[in-house]
């Protein structure tokens, strides 16, 4: 079965300190886990094709999030993960957006 390779994967992984693929095949073995419980429940037995599934479902996921990670750094809005670089505080709103344009006009006018 596949989940029998992604968990070989995750050990090749954490043997070689790769924290991003650890990170992703852990996500991928949680969620085929739990769809193998959820087959069970209902009497059916998950099947290959059923994992392949999963893999796609998760790779859209990822990529959405990544998307949406990227038009938040571009649009400098509410929730853009942006971060005051002279306080350490994240950029959350329209003030502290402000505040930092600010900062950074007055730096770049020598005051």
């Amino acid at each position: 079965m596949l989940i029998d390779e992604f968990k070989k994967a995750k050990m090749y992984a954490l043997k070689e300190k790769n924290e991003d693929a650890k990170a992703i095949y852990s996500v991928l073995i949680n969620k085929c886990m739990l769809a193998l419980i959820d087959k069970r429940e209902k009497g059916v037995e998950i099947t290959d094709a059923d994992y392949v599934q999963i893999v796609n479902k998760t790779l859209k996921e990822l990529s959405d999030e990544k998307e949406a990670y990227a038009k938040g750094l571009s649009d400098g809005k509410r929730g853009a993960l942006k971060v005051n670089t002279y306080t350490n505080e994240p950029i959350e709103d329209d003030i502290d957006l402000e505040n930092f344009e600010i900062m950074q006009k007055l730096e770049s006018q020598g005051k």
